[in-house]
């Protein structure tokens, strides 16, 4: 699930250095997978950085169902013919240009 984490330099009067160390110790701890940063600022000049980040439970089902196997791969192609070189190619079809 996507989730949205704001950080802003007013709730660290300001100062850039608290506020970089704030958003390290949370990308240290919780691990997101990032999907997207915004850096912005307010009327009163604070720095404001948004990320958009997946909550790992998006990441733990993708893991589930990655490690199922296709049922075509449960089966060999050992009697498949797979050499495709005496197949004609797909021609597509004509079309009339507007111009």
């Amino acid at each position: 699930m996507l989730r949205l984490k704001i950080f802003s330099s007013a709730a660290y009067s300001g100062d850039i250095e608290k506020l970089e160390e704030a958003i390290n110790t949370w990308l240290a701890s919780a691990c997101p997978i990032i999907r997207q940063v915004v850096q912005s600022s307010t009327a009163e000049e604070a720095l404001v950085v948004t990320f958009l980040y997946d909550d790992g439970q998006l990441e733990t089902n993708t893991r589930k169902a990655s490690a199922a196997v296709p049922e075509a791969f449960e089966h060999g192609f050992n009697e498949q013919d797979l050499d495709l070189a005496d197949e004609e190619p797909t021609l597509l079809p004509d079309a009339e240009l507007p111009y």
